[in-house]
């Protein structure tokens, strides 16, 4: 191991070296590596591979560039029980000491992960995660990501708002209280701060708007959460409608949207409607111009002159 001039190594037997430098900061490296003294209690690594890393005092460097952070009250070469995180080569990483590391890329952008997570910089601003239970999300930088261990991953967006997405999405913070998703299978959705997103893998997706109510809804749809039982879609054609939990909204791309209710009435509506299930096989819409009129399912209803229908 290369050290700098005053520092003080221990040969741990097992093909790693434990560093003290001298302005105190300790780090455990593989055989081979150059280790220099950073700012702030941080060491820099150059491993036998090449690839450097920048750590926190305390670390164990894997020679796979794999960094593990120690806990406090452990011994220079003691084996750890803090996080651990696999990095690109000139990444900076920082032990928050929760069971978290956050870890800035060579191209500047930031991320939040638990232990275990694998992070890949794009090169773009923004950043992938693997979690460790295996699903893979892109995230804008300052993100924080957090493994649910069922095929989720919530994302806090540097703006604030969090979204629960699949494995395998693309999250962009639009720093207006939402969230656009592009989930797995292609199709986009914007959506309110603390929504759940499911991928249906058919051009749609639902999506669970955080007073609890769920919508189904074409790829391109903005969702507005009304906190009163109903969702307000925008549909991607333009058109906008509201309606009740459990809906299923399809854009029919000639200005009007096809709801079909949680009873499974159907109806067909202009832009600007509101749409109410009666349970009974009816069905009741507002439409923009105040008019409301009760309907059977099946029905195609237009906003007429002078409030007729």
């Amino acid at each position: 191991v290369t050290v700098p001039n005053g520092s003080v190594v221990v040969d741990n037997g097992d093909g790693t070296v434990t560093v003290e430098l001298p302005s105190g900061s300790t780090v455990t490296v593989p055989s081979g590596s150059i280790v220099t003294d950073g700012e702030d209690g941080m060491v820099i690594v150059e491993l036998p591979s090449g690839e450097t890393v920048t750590v926190p005092s305390g670390s164990i460097v894997n020679e796979d560039g794999t960094i593990v952070g120690e806990q406090p009250g452990e011994q220079p070469g003691e084996q750890p029980s803090g996080p651990s995180v696999t990095v690109p080569d000139g990444s900076v990483v920082t032990d928050n000491e929760d069971g978290t590391v956050t870890v800035e890329v060579p191209s500047g952008p930031s991320v939040t992960v638990p232990d275990g997570s694998t992070v890949t910089d794009n090169e773009d601003g923004t950043v992938t995660v693997e979690v460790p239970s295996g699903p893979t999300v892109t995230v804008p930088g300052g993100s924080t990501v957090t493994d649910n261990e069922d095929g989720t991953v919530t994302v806090e967006v540097p703006s604030g708002p969090t979204v629960t997405v699949p494995g395998g999405s693309t999250v962009t913070d639009n720093e207006d209280g939402t969230v656009t998703v592009e989930v797995p299978s292609g199709p986009t959705v914007t959506v309110p701060d603390g929504s759940t997103v499911t991928d249906n893998e058919d051009g749609t997706v639902t999506v669970e708007v955080p007073s609890g109510p769920t919508v189904t809804v074409p790829g391109g749809s903005t969702v507005t959460d009304n906190g009163d039982g109903t969702v307000t879609v925008e549909i991607p054609s333009g058109p906008t409608v509201t309606v009740p939990d459990g809906s299923v909204v399809t854009d029919n791309g000639d200005g009007t949207v096809t709801v079909e209710l949680p009873s499974g009435s159907t109806v067909t509506v202009p832009n600007g409607s509101v749409v109410v299930d009666n349970g009974d096989g009816t069905v009741t819409v507002e439409l923009p111009s105040g008019s409301t009129v009760t309907v059977p399912s099946g029905s195609i209803v237009t906003d007429g002159e002078d409030g007729m229908v």
